[in-house]
C-alpha cells in the first residue's frame, strides 16, 4: 500500500480549487446565467462526450444501419463542427481526452488514437482487456473498470506513459457477486468508482497490486469526481428517500468515507465533472447546475442553465469548455460568458 498523502499537500489542493471558485465573477444583470451555448452536434445514438482544447470528441453507438464510432469536432469561431471519426468493430464503451490524445474503451479492450490530425484519427496502441467499460487517466496511468453485469468486475491499471507502447500493470478480479458499476475518478493514488451500492475506494499506490481500502454504502450512485484528494463528489439517483440530489464524501480517511454535505437536485442527476473549482451537476430534465463546495457541508448553487431541452447523460469538461451528451439529442457545447470568466489561475486539470 502506498505512503498516507501528506495532509497539508490535500488541503492545498483543495484550498487552490476554492480559490478559483470563487473568483468566478458574479451573475450580470443584463444575462440570465454565466452558461453560454458554443455549439451543438444532432447526432443520434450517442453515449459519452469528453473535451480538450479545441477538440470535443464523442461516442456513438452502433445499430442495425451504422458501426460505432468516435466522432471528433473542433470548436472555432462558429461553433463545433465534425472534422473526422474513427470506428472499432463492434463499440464504444467510454472515452478521456488528454490534449490530443484519446484513450477509448472499445472492442473490450483500450486504443489510444492521436488526434494530432482531428480529421484523421489514427491508432497509435491497442491492449487488450475483459469487457473494458468506465475509464478515467492520470498523466501516467489508466485505470479501466467492467461494469460487472454477470456479478463479477475487473478493474485493471495500465501504464500510458508511452501512448504508442500501454501496457498493462496489475489489477483486481472481484471474483464474487458485485456491485454494478457506473463511472471512476482518480486524483493521486486513489481511485473512486461509483456503483450501484455507493463509492469503492482504492490505493492504486502499487499498480501491480491494487488494494480496496473502504467503501461509502449508500445508495446507488451514478457518478463521481474527485476534488482535490479529500473530497469526492457523488450523484446519487437515491441519496435520500425520494430525493435525488449531489452527496459530498470526505475522503480525508479513505478507509472510512464519511458523507459531509448533500445538495438537493429537481429531478434525477446522471452526470458531475469539476469545473474551475466548482462542480457542474447534469441532470435527466432540468439542465445543468454549477455548484460551489468551498463548504462541504453546505453545497451551493452558483449558477443554473436549464433551457438544454435534453437529459444530460454524460458530462465532461475542459476549462472553459463543457461538453454534454444525450442519446436522443447529441452533443452540446457550452462555456462561460465573457463577463464571468476569471482570471486563469493554475489548476491540474485545465488543459491545453
Amino acid at each position: 500500500m502506498s505512503q498516507p498523502v501528506n495532509l497539508v499537500s490535500r488541503l492545498l489542493a483543495v484550498s487552490l480549487l476554492i480559490v478559483l471558485d470563487l473568483r468566478i465573477a458574479p451573475i450580470a444583470t443584463a444575462q440570465e446565467t454565466c452558461i453560454t451555448d458554443r455549439g451543438r452536434i444532432q447526432t443520434a445514438n450517442i453515449i459519452d462526450v469528453s473535451a480538450s482544447g479545441h477538440l470535443v470528441a464523442s461516442l456513438q453507438r452502433g445499430g442495425w444501419d451504422t458501426r460505432p464510432a468516435v466522432r471528433i469536432a473542433r470548436l472555432g469561431a462558429h461553433g463545433a463542427v465534425e472534422v473526422g471519426n474513427w470506428k472499432p468493430v463492434w463499440g464504444v464503451a467510454d472515452i478521456e481526452l488528454v490534449a490530443k490524445t484519446a484513450y477509448v474503451t472499445a472492442d473490450g479492450g483500450l486504443f489510444v488514437l492521436d488526434l494530432s490530425d482531428p480529421f484523421n484519427p489514427a491508432e497509435v496502441s491497442f491492449i487488450d482487456l475483459i469487457d473494458s467499460q468506465y475509464l478515467t487517466v492520470d498523466s501516467e496511468r489508466a485505470f479501466v473498470a467492467t461494469t460487472g453485469v454477470g456479478g463479477n468486475g475487473w478493474f485493471d491499471v495500465i501504464d500510458i506513459a508511452d501512448p504508442t507502447a500501454t501496457q498493462r500493470l496489475g489489477g483486481i478480479y472481484w471474483a464474487r457477486p458485485d456491485p454494478v458499476k457506473y463511472a471512476v475518478d482518480a486524483a493521486g493514488d486513489l481511485v473512486v468508482i461509483a456503483d450501484q451500492q455507493g463509492l469503492l475506494v482504492l490505493d492504486v499506490g502499487d499498480p501491480i497490486n491494487p488494494v480496496e481500502l473502504g467503501r461509502w454504502n449508500h445508495s446507488e450512485a451514478r457518478d463521481v469526481v474527485l476534488i482535490g484528494d479529500d473530497s469526492v463528489v457523488t450523484s446519487a439517483a437515491w441519496a435520500h428517500p425520494g430525493q435525488f440530489g449531489v452527496t459530498v464524501v470526505d475522503l480525508s480517511d479513505p478507509n472510512d468515507p464519511t458523507s459531509v454535505g448533500w445538495w438537493t437536485a429537481p429531478s434525477e442527476v446522471l452526470s458531475v465533472a469539476e469545473y474551475g473549482g466548482a462542480v457542474a451537476v447534469g441532470t435527466d430534465s432540468d439542465g445543468v447546475y454549477l455548484l460551489d463546495i468551498e463548504d462541504p457541508a453546505a453545497p451551493r448553487q452558483i449558477d443554473h442553465r436549464d433551457n438544454l431541452e435534453v437529459s444530460i447523460e454524460t458530462l465532461a469538461t475542459a476549462w472553459p469548455t463543457m461538453a454534454t451528451s444525450s442519446l436522443a439529442s447529441g452533443v452540446a457545447v457550452l462555456g462561460l460568458h465573457r463577463s464571468c470568466i476569471p482570471p486563469r489561475g493554475p489548476t491540474s486539470r485545465v488543459d491545453p
